[in-house]
């Protein structure tokens, strides 16, 4: 699935008779990650600018704790 996507390279073989796979992330699958990274970082940075508006522990309007 991967590798039909393109995102990763594969090889397989043996070495001394035992069967070996190598993977690497291709160009394209390491551009696909950073950008996953990228949207990671921001909903990190939402989220914490969310906290900073309503406090830590305070929850939406409508909301109660668990």
């Amino acid at each position: 699935m991967l590798q039909d996507a393109q995102l990763i390279e594969a090889w397989k073989g043996s070495d001394g008779g035992r069967p070996q796979t190598l993977v690497r992330l291709s160009k394209h699958g390491r551009a696909q990650f950073l950008s996953y990274l990228e949207q990671l970082e921001q909903v990190i940075r939402d989220a914490k600018r969310g906290a900073t508006a309503r406090g830590p522990l305070d929850a939406p309007t409508g909301w109660l704790p668990a």
